[in-house]
């Protein structure tokens, strides 16, 4: 935010004098000599252009601050509302023309810049005669409803805007010629010329607004007429309107958005100003209360220097950023920046707090001192302003205003709707909150909507993995194929039953349904042999116990079916799952495997929550994001897959000692590599939390964070063990590299009390984990509190911490369905073109 309206404001679209100029630099194949030069051309270009900006903000900030100390406090409160309702015209001015000047004049109109400019000022004097007759009109109805010397100022400033506002323009005109040496120029003028009215008004003791104001329009007058002559604008292109068609066109398409933006920047900057004094005029039910309103410009004139400080450093860092994107210089000079516009306020805060009544005194001549303890507050505005401006500028280096917009109109609203209220209640200490929480508001909405962005643009390109890699040819299944559901079972007697009815119960009935009881110690084989005896389909293994990975190998050998499903002796299918899965096979023929949500349920088989509860399932041609993941991505565990035959012979047969447990890891870690993912977006099987499983609530203390590492390891291990067996010249699947697994390594660390060393680990996991483009916005949201006060935490509660955190639960079921999170909306990739060529995966069913 920029409370200067005579310092060019780094816009979203312009381009700053850095890269303005950029072009001029001669390549290094020009010559050493020449580079030299060049690079001295380029500085000495760049200190022209903050002299520009700092000449122009400075004369103006010089000019509040001799007002407010030489001008009586209603007259300098007519000066600031005046000036603040003059500022919308400027706005109009700027975004339909200024802004637009500086994209289409460095490039479509270059060739012919005389006519352009001529053209360009007569947008200028059409827009500001509008403006200026707007402001006038309201001028003579303040006036005349009492308020002569509020309505004396606006009319005086609706006179001389035309002067005023145009060398905002002409000497951002400079720069389409990369050449800010006139507009510092101009600067400089102006500067003298105020600053020396402003005293010899001052000694005459002749300072009034109507002076004040007339001592501006003269200055401006002088830098534009030296402007003028330095541009040579051709004049009489300003009265042949045959030719404003092309330009009128391209500055409407632009500057319409502009516009918008602008507006919305108004509001948080300017309209507190206008809304002080007639907020509480209206509350005491006089004329506005004109002292407030000046009381709030004299007091924010300590914040303006530090915020323009912030903003020159923007200019000065955002063609800096741009080179520096995907590398670790991004979030170096970002670091820099900050220092310089977070720590100066930082260190000006506590001096203004301390000797604010003092300072106060001295500059405004004793007027203001009652509102001395509010400088507390004013000197936090250029902190938070500070951040604003580094995250704002890295945004831009990400070429993405759409986020700026969105942060301006959070400000906007923010101050609107809580703003106001809290000027009618609180008056100027209300004002000053209001401006401070829509600088908040703004920065928080940064943070939100654009950290992920931030950071991206921040991390290295990732490498592209598997692009050569196709999905199996999948045979046609018949008309009615088999589905093989495979069960093991170890103990879960009491469980056992309910899933094997589930499978019984299902609208398809062409299955076979297997079940390996693990060497189980309880009454499971009597449970499941009474159902074997009821129904054919039904087959009863016994072996001892090898885990579920032995289990399954038992079982995928007596399978005959075309369509693998897997169920866990503790979950449940819904009654059309089966036949659901088979109609999707049969629309989806490329497709190989199928996943779908799940519907937790407790002991009772009362519904609990869906999961996923805030990612989104992905479907597709995986391989190469899961390679460039490390294995990852957004799947389920097993009652909620099923496969084609073709794909499932490759899994087959599984590590007995690697897959004891979660065998359905290697599965869902393969398949995506071999075939397509579709997503079925409601749930079609019920899960179970009971406290044996690994997704339970209390999986989170220092053992199942240890099995849970052991599980992520013995993935990876197991799949590039399976990978290499079908060969498939593929990258191993790193640990370092899959965020689960830092994660937990993360959480290990924090059970154990490990707090030395946390916060580069903190900060190490968090620059990976809002990178990443598998978590969405809302899993982000909730990481970084879960993970940044788990050092906070006492030891012995941080297991219920993480529990709380990722555990299930009936309260996130509640707000699934009060937020409308139950529409699974998969994200899918991008398919690979359609191939017949060698590189096509051909590998050979490796089937036990």
């Amino acid at each position: 935010m920029s409370l200067t309206p005579d310092a060019p404001e780094p816009s979203d679209s312009s381009p700053s004098p850095a890269i303005a100029h950029g072009a001029e630099v001669a390549p290094e194949a020009a010559g050493s000599d020449e580079s030299v030069r060049g690079g001295r051309q380029w500085a000495t270009r760049g200190i022209w252009a903050m002299l520009d900006q700092g000449l122009f903000a400075g004369a103006n900030f010089l000019i509040t601050v001799g007002l407010a100390g030489w001008l009586t406090e209603r007259d300098f409160g007519a000066f600031t509302t005046a000036y603040a309702s003059f500022l919308v015209i400027g706005v109009f001015t700027t975004a339909l023309l200024t802004e637009p000047m500086m994209v289409f004049g460095a490039k479509k109109y270059r060739d012919n810049l005389p006519d352009y400019f001529g053209r360009l000022i007569g947008g200028h004097l059409l827009v500001t005669i509008i403006g200026g007759l707007i402001l006038g009109g309201i001028g003579l109805l303040v006036g005349f409803t009492g308020e002569k010397l509020l309505g004396l100022a606006m009319c005086l400033l609706a006179f001389t805007q035309c002067s005023q506002l145009l060398p905002w323009m002409t000497r951002n005109a400079c720069y389409i010629e990369s050449n800010p040496r006139p507009a510092a120029i101009a600067g400089i003028i102006y500067l003298v010329l105020i600053v020396g009215s402003l005293l010899c008004l001052r000694m005459l003791e002749s300072l009034s607004i109507v002076t004040a104001i007339m001592t501006m329009f003269g200055a401006s007058l002088a830098a534009n007429i030296y402007l003028l002559l330095y541009l040579r604008p051709n004049l009489r292109s300003v009265f042949r309107f045959s030719g404003y068609g092309p330009a009128t066109r391209d500055h409407w398409r632009y500057g319409k958005w502009a516009t918008l933006t602008g507006l919305t920047r108004y509001i948080p900057e300017q309209l507190p100003y206008i809304a002080v004094p007639v907020i509480l005029g209206i509350a005491a039910k006089t004329s506005p209360d004109l002292e407030t309103g000046g009381a709030l410009k004299a007091l924010m004139n300590f914040s303006v220097p530090l915020i323009l400080i912030s903003w020159a450093a923007s200019t000065l860092v955002t063609p800096m950023l741009v080179r520096a994107k995907h590398t670790p210089r991004f979030f170096k000079i970002s670091g820099i920046m900050l220092m310089m516009t977070m720590g100066l306020p930082l260190l000006f805060w506590p001096v203004l707090g301390l000797l604010g009544e003092p300072i106060i005194s001295l500059l405004y001549s004793g007027k203001y001192v009652d509102y001395a303890p509010l400088t507390w507050l004013i000197g936090l505005i250029p902190v938070i302003a500070g951040l604003d401006a580094v995250l704002h500028t890295q945004l831009k280096a990400a070429e993405r205003p759409d986020r700026l917009f969105l942060a301006s109109v959070a400000s906007s609203a923010v101050l609107i709707v809580l703003g106001l209220p809290m000027i009618l209640v609180w008056g100027l200490t209300g004002a000053i909150l209001a401006i401070l929480a829509s600088y908040i508001a703004q920065a928080m909405t940064l943070c939100l909507m654009g950290g992920s962005i931030i950071l991206r643009a921040a991390a290295p390109i990732p490498e592209d993995l598997g692009t050569d890699l196709r999905p199996l040819e999948l045979p046609a299944l018949p008309q009615e194929p088999l589905v093989s559901v495979i069960m093991a079972n170890h103990n879960y007697g009491h469980m056992v039953g309910d899933a094997i009815r589930s499978v019984l119960e299902q609208t398809y009935g062409r299955f076979e349904l297997i079940v390996v009881d693990d060497g189980s110690t309880d009454d499971s084989a009597e449970v499941i042999q009474r159902y074997v005896a009821k129904d054919t389909r039904v087959t009863l293994i016994r072996q001892d116990n090898k885990g579920q990975g032995g289990a399954w190998n038992t079982a995928f050998e007596r399978c005959r079916g075309d369509i693998l499903c897997l169920l866990d002796s503790d979950d449940m299918f819904e009654p059309d799952k089966l036949e659901t899965i088979v109609d999707t096979f049969e629309e989806k023929p490329n497709v190989g495997m199928i996943q779908h949500p799940l519907q937790v349920i407790d002991t009772a088989n009362q519904p609990l929550q869906v999961i996923p509860f805030l990612s989104r399932l992905e479907e597709g041609w995986l391989a190469p994001t899961v390679l460039r993941r490390g294995g990852r991505w957004s799947f389920m565990p097993t009652s909620a897959l099923a496969f084609h035959m073709e794909v499932a012979q490759h899994f087959f047969p599984l590590s007995a000692k690697l897959y004891r447990g979660n065998a359905d890891t290697l599965l869902f870690t393969v398949g995506p590599l071999l075939s397509r993912v579709h997503v079925i977006r409601r749930p079609l099987a019920r899960y179970r939390i009971h406290g044996g499983n690994l997704m339970s609530s209390g999986s989170s203390d220092r053992a199942g964070m240890r099995k849970q590492l052991r599980s992520v390891y013995n993935t990876l291990t197991g799949s590039n063990q399976q990978l290499k067996r079908l060969g498939m010249d593929l990258p191993q699947l790193d640990p370092r590299v899959h965020l689960q697994y830092r994660e937990r390594l993360f959480q290990l660390s924090m059970l154990r009390g490990r707090r030395r060393g946390w916060v580069g680990r903190y900060i190490g996991l968090m620059q990976v984990l809002l990178t990443d483009d598998m978590y969405g916005r809302a899993q982000k949201l909730m990481a970084v509190p879960t993970y940044g006060l788990l050092p906070f935490i006492p030891r012995g509660w941080r297991a219920a911490w993480l529990d709380r955190a990722k555990g299930m639960g009936r309260a996130k079921g509640i707000a699934q369905t009060m937020l409308l999170l139950t529409h699974f909306k998969p994200r899918r990739a991008q398919d690979p073109q359609t191939s017949t060529d060698s590189n096509k995966l051909q590998a050979e069913p490796s089937v036990s």
